[in-house]
């Protein structure tokens, strides 16, 4: 991006009174200039900053990395907006992912909004401990199809072997004679590419 447009993008992501200020936060995400991390974290700590706009710094707070805006973004987490949380979250994941893992627990567990705690189980796909694969397992009896998806799919991208069978009994054959085929279909393709995914890791499953 040339300097001029970097300028002008910075000005209007600096200015409180801008119309455009969300669209320009946002586009900081991958822009290469010392000047980003002071507009960000100014933004950020502005009490009178709209949901969009804050939503806008918080993912590209997450793009760049910031660690000086992991206590701003983790204030987002408490709002009652489930659109900010899924920001904050996703962010906190980008920045410093073993950090962020109890804030996804929670979210996955105990947030009452599905699309929050399907993010939530997304961005435990990096976990390896015995205790977050467990909360995924059970997050396969999710009362919101979302969740049960998201879930499938950490599940499958950490590949534990000890997840193939809680796996096996949502989408093998007899998940398609109890109508699971029918009713999810979308859950039941999630549920496969996992096995398929910790077959690959685990050849021995094949025998």
């Amino acid at each position: 991006m040339p300097t001029r447009e970097i300028d002008d993008l910075l000005t209007i992501a600096a200015d409180p009174y801008a119309r455009r200020r969300g669209d320009a936060l946002h586009q900081l995400a991958h822009v290469t200039d010392p000047r980003v991390e002071a507009v960000l974290l100014r933004a950020l700590s502005d009490p009178m900053l709209d949901s969009g706009a804050r939503n806008g710094a918080v993912f590209a707070a997450g793009e760049q990395r910031l660690i000086r805006a992991w206590e701003p973004i983790e204030r987002v987490l408490r709002t009652e907006n489930p659109i900010d949380r899924t920001f904050a979250i996703m962010a906190l994941s980008r920045i410093e992912p073993d950090r962020a893992l109890p804030h996804a627990r929670r979210l996955l567990t105990e947030d009452k909004d599905p699309s929050v705690r399907a993010i939530g189980a997304l961005c435990l796909s990096d976990a390896r401990d015995a205790g977050t694969i467990d909360l995924l397992i059970r997050a396969l009896d999710d009362a919101e199809s979302e969740v049960r998806q998201a879930a499938a799919e950490s599940l499958g991208k950490i590949g534990d072997v000890r997840a193939y069978a809680p796996l096996l009994k949502k989408g093998g054959t007899w998940a398609v004679v109890r109508g699971v085929l029918k009713t999810d279909k979308a859950f039941l393709g999630a549920v496969r590419r996992a096995m398929r995914a910790i077959e690959e890791k685990h050849p021995e499953l094949n025998l």
